[in-house]
């Protein structure tokens, strides 16, 4: 897996003398620190696409936060009662999948971390003081990976004792890391989940740069459910190529095999999808990548999926071959319509969501 050294380090005005400042920054005595006066706006120099994409992850950037660290999730819900939330205590990530959704973001790709978290805590404790009677979901994978730079923040040292005293909150660390040493002596009460992100061996290699291989993956989520947290399966997203259906049948099978279902919490279904303007940045940067072996076609949210009939009969496929080695794990599907849903033998799990 790739270890991250920046090659320069933006600390905003205002967050100078914070100690997780002075705790980033002595982790690269040599590095060059440019104070900086809104990391919005950073002089990460011009250049093309290309260029300009590996100059910004080679950078880092400590700030302060403005706006909500909690944000609401607009998308479907997987349980009645249950509120869905999202934290934004970091944005973008040191790993570069071809697919990832946050190259059309934010201003630019460089890693942001606030430092002031404090207000994190605070956020949380009015989200559940604002929805007394329902399980509140809190994601903390929507702008970041959430063991990436974890050995440099100690984000989860800080988060995963704080969800650990909530009766109603829940907390979702989702990643493509296998840095989870520091995890395993944390109390967590199983009040967090560890969703990883699983896809076959050709797939990471070709389309998720830098980050752990299957088996790093799938030998951390093995020590982590040893240590009592539920873990959640990300299939997402799944990638169409000639030999995806063996190669993820035999990771589906090796999953299943080597983990406790009674430890997994779910496991979510996506098919690769993307923007417009995400796929003009994916198809610049990567063109020849073989991410683009399958048809795709706008549809209604107007991202651009695989033609119909294909996602029919992935979602099938992945769907029975899950059912066979372990058919009691709830299953989801990630932005997908009802329709959908119902036609691959998901209905009851829709409704049950609603």
């Amino acid at each position: 897996m790739y270890h991250f050294a920046p090659r320069v380090i933006y600390v905003e005005r205002g967050v100078e003398q914070m100690p997780l400042t002075h705790h980033i920054c002595s982790r690269f005595p040599t590095t060059p620190v440019l104070l900086v006066d809104d990391y919005h706006h950073l002089p990460t120099g011009a250049g093309n696409v290309k260029s300009r994409f590996r100059q910004e992850k080679r950078a880092l950037a400590l700030a302060a936060k403005r706006g909500a660290w909690v944000k609401p999730v607009n998308r479907e819900k997987r349980r009645r009662h249950q509120r869905d939330f999202y934290l934004a205590h970091e944005h973008n990530c040191i790993f570069d999948c071809q697919y990832c959704y946050l190259q059309s973001y934010h201003d630019h790709a460089v890693p942001v971390i606030f430092v002031d978290r404090e207000g994190l805590r605070t956020a949380i404790q009015e989200v559940l003081a604002a929805f007394p009677e329902d399980e509140c979901y809190f994601h903390g994978g929507e702008l970041v990976d959430n063991l990436a730079l974890d050995h440099l923040t100690g984000f989860s040292t800080f988060i995963i004792p704080l969800f650990a005293t909530l009766s109603r909150a829940t907390l979702e660390l989702r990643t493509k890391s296998n840095q989870i040493e520091h995890l395993l002596s944390l109390p967590h009460h199983g009040r967090t989940i560890l969703a990883w992100t699983f896809n076959p061996d050709p797939v990471i290699r070709f389309c998720e740069h830098g980050t752990a291989s299957l088996q790093q993956r799938l030998a951390a989520a093995r020590a982590c459910q040893q240590a009592g947290y539920p873990i959640g399966i990300r299939l997402d997203p799944v990638v169409y190529y000639p030999q995806w259906e063996e190669d993820y049948q035999a990771m589906i099978c090796e999953l299943f095999r080597s983990l406790d279902p009674s430890l997994i919490s779910s496991c979510g279904i996506g098919l690769l999808r993307y923007m417009p303007e995400l796929g003009q940045i994916m198809r610049e940067r990567f063109p020849k990548s073989r991410i683009w072996t399958g048809e795709f076609v706008p549809s209604a949210d107007g991202k651009y999926r695989y033609f119909r009939p294909l996602r029919l009969h992935i979602y099938r496929k992945l769907i029975g071959w899950i059912r066979e080695v372990s058919p009691h794990t709830p299953l989801y599907l990630s932005m997908e319509p009802p329709d959908i849903w119902e036609a691959v033998g998901l209905r009851a799990e829709w409704e049950a969501g609603k």
